[in-house]
Parts: C-alpha cells; sequence; structure tokens
C-alpha cells in the first residue's frame, strides 16, 4: 500500500519537474531564435543561415519554428543561392506553416522570383506566378467591395453577386457570403436563401445558414425561418443541419421555439443533442422544464447527460437546484455520477459541498463516490481541501483514498504537500 502511494507522489512530482524543463526548454528557443534573428538584421547571411538551422533542428516544436523558416529561406536568398532553390524553400514554408504571419511576405517574394525565372528563360514558372497572383487579385476586389458597403453604396450588391457567380476559390466565394450578410436588401437575404437550399458544396450552404441566423432579429424574415425549418428538415448533410441549429441559436426569441422542437420531435439523437447545447445557452426560464422532461423521457442516454450540461449552463444558477436533486436522487447513476461533476463547476456553496460530502458517504455506486471525490478537489475551498485530506488518510475504501491522494497531488497548496508527506511516513492512518 505505501510502495502505491509512493508511486503516486512521486508521478505528481514528476510532473511537476516536467512543466519546469519545458518552460526550460521554451526558453533556449527563444535565445536561440533571438540571436540567430541578429544576423539577419546585421546582414551577416551565413552566419544566420547556420544559426537558423540549428534553431529549427534543436527546437522543432517552438513557437519560433515559422520564423526560423521564413528567414533561412530570405538569408538563402540575400546570398544569391539558386533562385529555383530559393523559390522551392518558399512554397515549402508555405505548405507547412499555412498559419503564418509570414505566409503573404513568402507568396510576395514567390512572385518576384517567379517573374525572374521567366526572364531566365524558365517559362513553366509564369502559371506558376499567375495562380499566385490569382489570390492578390481576389483579395483587391473584395477589399474594394468592402469599402463601397462599409459607405452604404448599394451598387457594390449587384458586384457581389456577380463575383459569387463566377469561377472562384471556395475561401472567395465564403467572403462573398459574408458581404451579402451585410447587405440589408431583399436581393442579398435571397441569394443567402438560395445557397443555404441548393449550392452543391455542403461547406458553402453551411456559411450560407450561418449568416442568415446572425442577421439581426429585425433583419430576418419569416421567410428565413421557414427556410431553415426545411432546410433542417431535408438537407442530407448532418453537419449542415447542425448549423441550422447553430443558426436558430443565434436567432434569440425566434429562434427559441425551433430549439424546442427539435429536442422535442428530432429522431436523430446526436442532432437532439445539438439542438440541447444551444438551448442551454438562451436566456428563458421555459427551458428549465423542458431539460427536466428531457432527463425524464428521452430514450437515449447521450441526450438525457447533454441535458443535464445544458442545466449547468443556466444562466444566474438556475439549473444548480436541479442538479442537486439529480445528483441525490435518480435512479440512474450514470445520470447521478454527471450531475456531480457538473455541480462541481459551479460556483461553490454550502450547498454543494454538502451534497458532494453526501455523495461521497452515501451513493451505492463506487464510480459515483469516486467523482464525487474529483468534484471536492474542484471546488477550491479550504473546507473541501480538509476533506479530501481526510479521505486520503482514513476513508475505510482504499480505492476512494488513492483517488484522494491523486487529486491532492495536483494541488499547490502546502497543507496537501504535508498531507502526502505524512501519508508517505506512515501517519496517514
Amino acid at each position: 500500500m505505501k510502495s502505491l502511494i509512493n508511486r503516486i507522489v512521486l508521478l505528481s512530482l514528476t510532473l511537476g519537474m516536467m512543466s519546469f524543463l519545458q518552460a526550460q526548454t521554451d526558453d533556449n528557443a527563444s535565445q536561440a531564435y533571438k540571436k540567430a534573428y541578429s544576423y539577419i538584421l546585421n546582414e551577416q547571411w551565413e552566419n544566420a543561415i547556420t544559426a537558423l538551422g540549428k534553431v529549427i533542428d534543436s527546437h522543432p516544436d517552438s513557437q519560433w519554428m515559422d520564423d526560423a523558416e521564413f528567414w533561412q529561406c530570405y538569408a538563402r536568398e540575400k546570398l544569391g543561392r539558386n533562385l529555383e532553390d530559393v523559390y522551392q524553400c518558399y512554397a515549402r514554408f508555405i505548405e507547412t506553416q499555412k498559419n503564418s504571419k509570414y505566409v503573404d511576405d513568402a507568396k510576395n517574394n514567390m512572385i518576384r522570383i517567379g517573374k525572374m525565372l521567366v526572364k531566365q528563360g524558365k517559362p513553366e514558372y509564369k502559371q506558376m506566378v499567375k495562380a499566385l497572383q490569382t489570390d492578390d487579385d481576389e483579395d483587391i476586389a473584395l477589399s474594394a467591395l468592402m469599402a463601397l458597403q462599409f459607405m452604404g453604396d448599394e451598387k457594390g450588391l449587384p458586384a457581389v453577386l456577380q463575383l459569387y457567380n463566377s469561377d472562384r476559390s471556395l475561401e472567395f466565394r465564403e467572403k462573398c457570403l459574408f458581404l451579402l450578410s451585410q447587405f440589408d436588401a431583399p436581393e442579398a437575404e435571397d441569394k443567402l436563401i438560395e445557397i443555404a437550399k441548393t449550392d452543391k458544396d455542403p461547406e458553402i450552404r453551411k456559411k450560407a445558414i450561418f449568416w442568415l441566423g446572425n442577421r439581426t432579429e429585425s433583419k430576418q424574415s419569416d421567410q428565413v425561418v421557414k427556410v431553415l425549418q426545411s432546410i433542417m428538415n431535408s438537407d442530407p448533410d448532418i453537419e449542415v443541419q447542425e448549423h441550422v441549429l447553430f443558426a436558430f441559436g443565434q436567432m434569440g426569441k425566434k429562434g427559441l421555439p425551433l430549439l424546442i422542437q427539435a429536442v422535442k420531435s428530432h429522431p436523430k439523437p446526436e442532432l437532439r443533442e445539438k439542438a440541447i447545447f444551444w438551448l442551454g445557452q438562451q436566456e428563458s426560464k421555459d427551458v428549465l422544464d423542458i431539460l427536466k422532461t428531457v432527463i425524464e423521457t428521452d430514450a437515449n442516454q447521450s441526450v438525457r447527460e447533454q441535458a443535464i450540461f445544458a442545466l449547468s449552463q443556466l444562466p444566474d444558477g438556475i439549473g444548480t437546484p436541479t442538479l442537486i436533486t439529480l445528483a441525490k436522487t435518480h435512479p440512474n447513476a450514470e445520470l447521478r455520477e454527471k450531475a456531480v461533476f457538473w455541480i462541481a463547476q459551479q460556483e461553490p456553496t454550502k450547498e454543494i459541498f454538502q451534497l458532494i460530502r453526501d455523495v461521497i458517504n452515501q451513493d451505492p455506486e463506487q464510480e459515483v463516490r469516486e467523482k464525487a471525490v474529483f468534484a471536492l478537489s474542484q471546488l477550491d475551498t479550504e473546507e473541501s481541501l480538509d476533506l479530501l485530506i481526510d479521505i486520503a488518510k482514513n476513508h475505510e475504501d482504499n480505492e476512494m483514498r488513492k483517488k484522494a491522494i491523486f487529486w491532492l497531488g495536483q494541488s499547490k497548496d502546502e497543507k496537501a504537500r504535508d498531507a502526502l508527506l505524512g501519508i508517505i511516513q506512515g501517519s496517514g492512518r
């Protein structure tokens, strides 16, 4: 028994040391990169390439990886290295570091180098440069349209419609959808509805649904509500239907009855779950009674568990008394366990602390009692820490003692540390 406890405490100490070593590693990466970048600033290109290579090799997971890779390509270019090799260096950077702040700079450098290669008698780079410039042209066109829309110029709407219908990239069409959503004109809403209903690409349908749901209540026509209901019942893509539920959740009072209808009657349990999630974000007292009904009547266990989570999300803690009742009395042990877990995420009160104490001492199921020990560790109060220590030292169930010891090991409180040392030294029981 003592050997097992020793191992648990050692594991806790090891995790702390690992955290320290990770912070040290991050600091080393930062210092190495700063030194390498100083060579860039001083135009010492050979030294920069060598130092940046060490950053890349020694710290592949650091936050400086994309910086090091970009500036290494740049230094190679400045040294007059083979232009095709430099071009490929930037291309690899864009492929591996898609989210880097240097991507646009890398593309611009590729365009410039590609044009130089064309002049050197390498015509194959002409199409590559054209493809890179297409992205820039799209961005310029969209920037101009956004400026028109911002100025309240409805002349921009026909241009947006025309651009959307042209043969453009998915990303470009998504940006056009955003612009459409900003126009008040009925034509803009009609186009969004058409796209949401009929576009062949489910990603585009989802974006159109998103923007329909995000129109302010004053802009939401009855037509939008009917269309979204129709899509909910007919679209073959389940993710599209999930986006409809999200849209309902953003529509305020107009969306509430639509969510309730989905919770009560949708045949797919995974979609009832999604509807319950968004229902839990609504500021309506009617939601409480609906969630209670779901917990008692829905045939799917996951749906009932989602309803318990939704109770914990209701504003002003109005779901907490129901959670406490469920944790005390519900015949389904898994639901009691979920209720205990989400109770622990609420603002700690005497009533919540007493509930968790009662579950630890009285619940007939081991897993529920163990979940209550975890919940105790989440309350983060002096009283909860004292009870956790008492369980670790004195509880008659060794499994419960081990759980309490584990969670004490996650605490930074000196009292927890002293209790663990006492247990190791044999004074715990």
